[in-house]
């Protein structure tokens, strides 16, 4: 019985070994093709502190997301995250599509540049709708599918590129997708699943700076009243 007691522990240590590899291998993949892929989607830099994927449940996280601005915006990042959770289906990945069962986007922050040349986030949608991946290779007939798409407390900063990068910081609302990448149609491309990802968080974005310039406007008449009432008393004494 001995021999069995060892044999399986042996048994056990090798597997435990494998799985620790493969769990080590699947990360270091997913946070290199990241930062590889990334720029080439957006034009500018990506960046990721780092990502933990079971390669059992296919349950993970990826911290320190980072999507810096193309060139010509000063404000030092277009979008952060500390903390983004996923789950993927990882049957899916021995296949031509691969799924996503959730993703959960907390507490992001946006910046929303503007200048006379257009925003850094329109500019950023056109990098990802001109995007096109290197032809005859695999990933470059490869489809993705995104469940569920949640964006929790998210904030946006706004900023003109005549502020020099400084920024005022508005609420974005919560959002909740599914099926990007069109379920019935099986999966979409990496650059249409971005932008379908991409396109109602940058309607929030819009929509908050937005509300922000109103109360903006708002503010300034209502100083600009007070200020001819006072001018208004002074010419009346």
């Amino acid at each position: 019985m001995r021999w069995l007691k060892r044999t399986l522990l042996t048994v056990l240590g090798l597997a435990a070994v494998a799985v620790c590899a493969c769990y080590l291998s699947i990360n270091h993949i997913a946070k290199t093709g990241i930062e590889r892929v990334g720029p080439l989607l957006t034009g500018g830099e990506v960046k990721v502190r780092s990502v933990l994927l079971s390669p059992i449940t296919g349950k993970g996280r990826l911290r320190g997301l980072e999507v810096g601005n193309p060139p010509g915006f000063k404000t030092d990042a277009a979008f952060r995250a500390r903390t983004i959770r996923v789950e993927v289906d990882l049957s899916s990945l021995l296949t031509d599509t691969w799924v996503v069962r959730r993703v959960v986007v907390e507490a992001p922050e946006v910046t929303y540049e503007g200048s006379l040349k257009g925003s850094n986030i329109s500019k950023i949608l056109e990098n990802v709708e001109r995007f096109s991946p290197s032809g005859g290779s695999k990933s470059a007939s490869r489809k993705y599918l995104i469940e569920h798409l949640y964006v929790k407390d998210g904030r946006v900063r706004m900023s003109a590129s005549m502020l020099g990068g400084k920024a005022v910081t508005v609420p974005m609302g919560d959002l909740h997708l599914e099926d990007i990448g069109d379920k019935k149609g099986g999966g979409a491309s990496l650059s249409e699943t971005t932008l379908q990802a991409l396109k109602p968080m940058a309607n929030a974005v819009s929509k908050a700076s937005l509300e922000q310039g109103k109360q903006a406007v708002g503010e300034v008449r209502e100083q600009a009243e007070k200020g001819l009432k006072a001018l208004e008393g002074l010419f009346s004494k």
